[in-house]
C-alpha cells in the first residue's frame, strides 16, 4: 500500500491504516487544515491566560491569609538566605508559608518536607521533644 502523504510504498499492520508513520499523517492533517494551528494558538494564549490569571488569584489569597504583602514575603525569604527555616534546603517565593495555628501569626517560610513534619506533629513542642529523644537514644544504642 502507498502513504496517503508521502506516496511511499508500506505494509500495512491496521486495519485502517492510510499513512506509513504518525508524521506522515501529521503532516496531511496539517495540509488539509491549514487555520487549525491559528485556532488553537489563540485558544492555547486564551487558557495561558487564565491559567496566570487563576495563580495570581491563589497568590493574593495566599498572602492575604496571612495578612502579608509581596514585599514582607520577599523579606522574610531573604531574611532567611533563601533557605528553609528549619532545614538547609533552598527554597523559592512559593514555599509554605509556617504560622500558629491558633493565632495565624507567620513563623517562616519552609520546604515542603519540613513542613510536613511539623504538620505530622500538630505544631506539638512536647511531641517533637520525644521524637528527638527517641532519635538519640536509638544512635546511642547503635553505637
Amino acid at each position: 500500500m502507498d502513504c496517503g502523504f508521502c506516496e511511499k510504498s508500506f505494509e500495512k499492520t491496521g486495519r485502517n491504516q492510510k499513512f506509513c508513520s504518525r508524521s506522515c499523517r501529521k503532516k496531511a492533517y496539517w495540509r488539509k487544515h491549514p487555520d487549525y494551528k491559528r485556532k488553537h494558538a489563540k485558544l492555547n494564549a486564551e487558557i495561558r491566560s487564565a491559567d496566570e490569571a487563576r495563580l495570581a488569584y491563589n497568590e493574593y489569597m495566599r498572602l492575604r491569609r496571612y495578612n502579608l504583602t509581596k514585599e514582607q514575603l520577599v523579606e522574610l525569604w531573604e531574611r532567611q538566605g533563601r533557605r528553609c527555616a528549619i532545614c538547609p534546603v533552598e527554597i523559592s517565593l512559593d514555599a509554605p508559608i509556617d504560622h500558629d495555628h491558633a493565632t495565624d501569626k507567620v513563623r517562616g517560610l519552609l520546604c515542603h518536607k519540613c513542613n510536613r513534619g511539623l504538620g505530622q506533629f500538630e505544631d506539638s513542642v512536647v511531641l517533637l521533644q520525644k521524637a528527638i529523644l527517641y532519635l538519640t537514644n536509638a544512635v546511642t544504642e547503635r553505637n
